[in-house]
């Protein structure tokens, strides 16, 4: 053991990851220095073991998959089929051409966190705890240049360093439409086809971009759909696609606007997210009482439904929150059973 601990070190540049949000990354660099030779070699040797332990194996991910987008995101009956076949479709090959990029896109509380965190589950034992799991919020709050510069740098080999260690790592890249284009583009060199960085083969790993971008004219066509009387499960995946894809390339000043991820066409699936109506509301409502064993009569449940904000306004149809607000409202009834929704 100790000759191949050894081995592992002197033949790999490895940059250590550091677990948590890139804007740490600045303090990461300390951490290698600090472990030491044995400890820096033993600490690497957990990672590869916990990365290879942790994964779960094909048939229990499209179990999970499959059971969990059944049981627990509803109303986006064009989404759940796409992330279900590309992310096994991935896993199956065991020589892809590029790592896995998802962009999804819709109004707050319509299940873009929630389908990351059922496709992190189904992929590692941990779920979101993984420490093969990687969530990045984009809201860095902070523009001056010298910041995002010294950003970039390290976002870059925070990557290079959770990929040199789990080669199946998950990166989930929340509010994506709130990061500058330049720190978009870093990411390219692990997105772009047939590409290895310093000898690192980033293309087993899953890429997911969760965006607001777009959603407004997601939520216009949906609309006009419906006011057609043509049922939301109608709508065709191509045009709500176009609708996403442009926006995507056209629409803000961050994100993917005009970013290399777009230009070079290296986003393999925009993702829909529709909004939800009053029936998805109600069964978010059930379900999250269910797995929090709390016991709801039908009239709390209409009543919880019937405080969210529906839109619009002449006719509302859809939940301008969509279930976001659900387990604060069901945890008001529950511990304040006066309280009037």
């Amino acid at each position: 053991m100790r000759i191949f601990l050894r081995w592992i070190f002197l033949s790999t540049l490895l940059v250590l990851p550091v677990e948590g949000e890139p804007l740490s990354l600045f303090v990461g660099s300390t951490i290698v220095a600090g472990f030491g030779y044995l400890g820096y070699v033993k600490e690497w040797h957990k990672m590869i073991l916990e990365c290879y332990g942790e994964r779960r194996d094909l048939r229990n991910i499209e179990e999970r998959l499959t059971t969990n987008f059944r049981e627990k995101l509803f109303g986006q009956h064009l989404a759940v089929p796409i992330l279900v076949n590309v992310v096994l479709q991935h896993k199956r090959n065991q020589r892809p051409r590029k790592a896995l990029t998802l962009a999804l896109h819709g109004i707050t509380g319509t299940g873009k966190n929630y389908a990351s965190s059922i496709i992190a589950d189904a992929l590692f034992d941990r779920g979101m705890g993984s420490r093969n799991v990687h969530l990045i919020n984009g809201n860095l709050h902070n523009d001056d240049p010298a910041f995002i510069n010294a950003f970039k740098a390290d976002l870059f080999n925070w990557i290079k360093g959770n990929i040199s260690t789990c080669g199946d790592s998950l990166f989930i890249f929340d509010e994506v439409d709130k990061l500058p284009v330049q720190v978009i583009d870093v990411i390219k060199p692990f997105v772009d086809h047939n590409t290895k960085i310093e000898g690192l083969d980033p293309k087993r790993a899953i890429f997911m971009f969760l965006s607001n971008t777009g959603s407004e004219r997601i939520n216009r066509h949906t609309l006009e759909h419906n006011q057609k009387q043509k049922s939301r499960e109608s709508i065709p995946i191509i045009e709500i696609e176009r609708i996403v894809q442009e926006a995507a390339f056209n629409q803000g000043d961050g994100g993917f606007k005009e970013s290399a991820l777009i230009s070079h066409h290296l986003i393999d699936y925009f993702v829909p997210f529709l909004p939800l109506t009053r029936e998805h509301v109600i069964l978010c409502i059930k379900e999250y009482a269910s797995r929090e064993n709390i016991k709801l009569s039908q009239e709390n449940i209409e009543a919880v439904a019937s405080s969210l904000v529906y839109f619009p306004r002449n006719d509302p149809v859809f939940a301008s929150s969509g279930c976001k607000q659900i387990e604060e409202k069901v945890n008001l009834f529950r511990f304040l059973p006066s309280y009037e929704l």
